[in-house]
């Protein structure tokens, strides 16, 4: 009698773990965001690659300017390196951000600035 009490019981759990598994994984996966600095000594940053959202199909850049110079970003391809979008920025007191719609695939950010300033560099996420 107690192989049929815990037969059920066990059946109960794994429905209970599968309906739980439902309502989680219909929630909005969290935003995968990746960002660069540049150096004080150097020119330029990059950062890895991030999938674009796969429910607006799209990213969003934001570029931070560096003391006395100006910064700009470019959104590429992370298969063949071809730019999708591109935004400077010479306020330090403001970042600006861009969001670049219709994507589908990986896209990586690469920022370069101007002036011998240290800081500046830029931000790439998949989030609103």
């Amino acid at each position: 009698m107690s192989r049929g009490i815990k037969k059920p019981l066990a059946v109960v759990t794994s429905g209970a773990t599968v309906l739980l598994g439902l309502v989680l994984g219909a929630g909005t996966a969290a935003a995968d965001t990746t960002s660069c600095t540049i150096p004080s000594s150097g020119i330029g940053c990059s950062t890895r690659a991030v999938s674009a959202n796969s429910a607006e199909h799209a990213v969003k850049m934001t570029v931070f300017a560096p003391d006395g110079g100006t910064t700009t970003c470019r959104v590429h391809d992370a298969v063949n390196g071809i730019e999708v979008g591109i935004l400077s920025n010479s306020s330090r007191l403001v970042a600006k951000t861009k969001r670049i719609t219709g994507l589908y695939a990986s896209y990586f950010l690469s920022c370069l600035k101007t002036g011998s300033g240290g800081g500046g560099g830029g931000a790439l996420t998949n989030g609103s």
